[in-house]
């Protein structure tokens, strides 16, 4: 069932038409008409009466819907047209952004290829402790970490790319590139996942999605990471949404044998919201590794809380994030002779500006600050993040 009430927009307090009342009813009817239909299955029979409504009365509520259900048809160009002028009639905040959720996923069907650059700033790329004194069996350690933690500005980049590969673009190929290029090329970092995905443009919306991720450090390769990602979008009609993500493969050190393994993940985000400007939302993950080696298995237990805020009269757009997550080890280490666990917080900032664009790239900054406990010293860390990055806004 289509999201119908989540996206009512501004214009009129109890029915959907600007009109004299006798035809507000009858357009009224003849939109619950259509939606009944597509409710029914007859998803060809609902556009056709939309497009019919739609020439009657240009409501912005009737262009909504139809560009949903246009996308659910397949009919891309068509859909995003619609979904435009939306936008063009300044919706609610959760509108906006379902939007532009719809508008990035037909562009990635019909064919993208996006860029993004910026400043980066990571006082510990590496996640190194600072303590230099290690005790491991008992006896006392100097930990020289080998890394001048001075230099840890950057350039940052990324670049996506994306093709549909049939009439309805449900089967898509891609690329995605992101990486940091540092003074210090120790902490240079480079990820690098063509993929290859399905779209099942139903509701609830599902993606499945075949990745290879590379990942380098400081120019040698550290892991990759064959998977499949599955990801379903549930919309309800009280302003709120959930998606579940699952995502599993075998994850493959080019120097760490011992933590190669199966890797797996499963992220349950919640979102509402609160009124035309603010949403709220929570993230409740898991994950496990199945390393070579029993004593380096662990799970995690994550918890993400943000809220998002659209601010249109100076143009901004945030998030501001607070992460928590445990991870417990399996066996006991045999170096440090205890099972190792960590407790990582986090809190970050996202500030947009939509309104100033370079090239076609608004300015997005960025600021992060993270903290690693570990009942282990050597993996314990602090950590400040600060970027300023261009990015396409849809």
């Amino acid at each position: 069932m289509l999201f119908f009430g989540l996206l009512q927009l501004p214009i009129s307090a109890q029915t959907i038409f600007d009109s004299k009342e006798k035809s507000t009813t009858i357009y009224q009817a003849r939109f619950e008409s259509a939606l009944n239909k597509f409710s029914n299955g007859e998803l060809h029979q609902a556009i056709e009466e939309l497009n019919l409504l739609l020439e009657d009365t240009q409501s912005p509520r009737v262009k909504l819907e139809l560009a949903k259900l246009l996308y659910l048809d397949g009919q891309n160009k068509a859909s995003e047209k619609l979904f435009e002028e939306v936008l063009s009639v300044d919706p609610p905040f959760m509108v906006r952004e379902r939007v532009g959720n719809y508008l990035e996923e037909i562009k990635t069907a019909n064919g993208r290829f996006d860029y993004a650059f910026g400043i980066t700033s990571d006082s510990n790329p590496r996640a190194i402790t600072s303590d230099r004194s290690i005790v491991i069996g008992g006896l006392n350690y100097t930990y020289n970490p080998g890394y001048d933690l001075t230099n840890n500005y950057g350039l940052s980049y990324s670049v996506l790319t994306s093709k549909g590969l049939d009439a309805q673009n449900r089967w898509i190929v891609g690329l995605t590139a992101v990486g940091a290029k540092f003074e210090n090329t120790a902490f240079d970092r480079t990820d690098l996942t063509p993929y290859l995905s399905y779209r099942i443009l139903d509701e609830p919306k599902t993606f499945i999605k075949a990745s290879f991720e590379n990942y380098w450090m400081g120019g040698q390769k550290l892991f990759d990471y064959p998977n499949l990602d599955i990801r379903t979008i549930y919309e309800f009609p009280d302003t709120s949404y959930l998606s579940t993500d699952i995502k599993s493969g075998q994850m493959t050190y080019s120097d760490y044998d011992y933590l190669s393994g199966q890797f797996s993940q499963a992220t349950f985000t919640y979102g509402k919201s609160i009124n035309d400007f603010l949403m709220i939302g929570l993230d409740l993950g898991l994950d496990r590794n199945h390393a070579m080696v029993q004593s380096y298995l662990f799970q995690s237990q994550l918890m993400n809380l943000f809220g998002n805020i659209l601010l249109p009269e100076w143009f901004l757009k945030g998030q501001l994030k607070f992460t928590i997550q445990n991870r417990v080890f399996d066996d006991i280490d045999p170096y440090f002779g205890d099972i190792r666990v960590d407790k990582k917080n986090g809190v970050y900032l996202t500030l947009m500006k939509t309104n100033l664009k370079i090239l076609g790239l608004a300015p997005a900054f960025e600021l992060g600050f993270e903290v690693n406990n570990s009942n282990f010293a050597l993996y314990s860390y602090s950590r400040y993040i600060a970027n300023l990055t261009f990015r396409k806004l849809y």
